[in-house]
C-alpha cells in the first residue's frame, strides 16, 4: 500500500461526498470525545468508587481509539501505521460499521448508566453509526420512481349503482331512510 493511498476514499463509496467527509470528520471527533470523556468517567469513579463506571471508562477509551485507528487516516495523511487498520474497512459495506459503531456507543451506557461524561461520548458514537446508517440505506428514489402506481380497479369510476340499496338491504316493505320509520 502506497502512501498516496492512506485513507483514500474508494470511488465505489456510497454517497456523496459530503456525506462521506461528514461520516470520518465526526467520526474522528466521536473518537478523540470518546478518549477524552473516558478517561474523565475514570477519574470521577475512582473517586465514587464506582467500579462500572470505570469500566465503561475504559472501553470508552478502546472504543475511541478504535474510531480514530478507523477514521483518522483520512484526515491525517501522516498516520500510516493506522492506515492498513482503515483499508481493511474500505471495502466492507458500511452496515458494519453502523453495527459495530452501534455497539460501541450502546454498550458503555449499558454498563455504566447516563453519567454525563458517558453520554456525551457515547453520543458522539452513535450519531456517526447513524450517519454511515443513512449511507447505508442510500438516496431516495427519482421523481418517477416516486409516483404511486395507478388504482387498483380498472373498471368505470361512475357506474350506475341506483339499485344497490334496493337489491342489497331488504326493509321489508317499509321506507327506511333519515327520520326511521314512517
Amino acid at each position: 500500500m502506497d502512501q498516496g493511498s492512506v485513507g483514500a476514499v474508494p470511488a465505489a463509496a456510497q454517497g456523496p461526498w459530503y456525506l462521506t467527509t461528514g461520516q470520518r470528520i465526526c467520526g474522528t471527533v466521536a473518537g478523540i470525545a470518546a478518549v477524552v470523556f473516558g478517561a474523565l468517567l475514570i477519574i470521577f469513579s475512582v473517586i465514587t468508587l464506582s467500579v462500572g463506571c470505570v469500566i465503561g471508562g475504559v472501553l470508552q477509551i478502546v472504543f475511541g481509539l478504535t474510531m480514530l485507528a478507523f477514521e483518522a487516516p483520512f484526515l491525517v495523511r501522516g498516520l500510516t501505521a493506522f492506515g492498513r487498520i482503515a483499508a481493511f474497512w474500505e471495502h466492507k459495506p458500511q452496515w458494519y460499521k453502523v453495527i459495530l459503531y452501534a455497539a460501541m456507543g450502546i454498550l458503555p451506557l449499558i454498563i455504566c448508566g447516563f453519567a454525563t461524561n458517558n453520554i456525551l461520548a457515547s453520543l458522539g458514537i452513535i450519531i456517526t453509526a447513524v450517519l454511515y446508517g443513512m449511507a447505508a440505506v442510500g438516496r431516495k428514489g427519482s421523481g418517477a420512481q416516486m409516483v404511486p402506481p395507478g388504482p387498483a380497479f380498472q373498471g368505470e369510476p361512475y357506474a350506475d349503482k341506483s339499485g344497490l340499496v334496493e337489491s342489497q338491504y331488504n326493509t321489508g316493505g317499509y321506507a327506511a331512510g333519515p327520520g326511521g320509520f314512517r
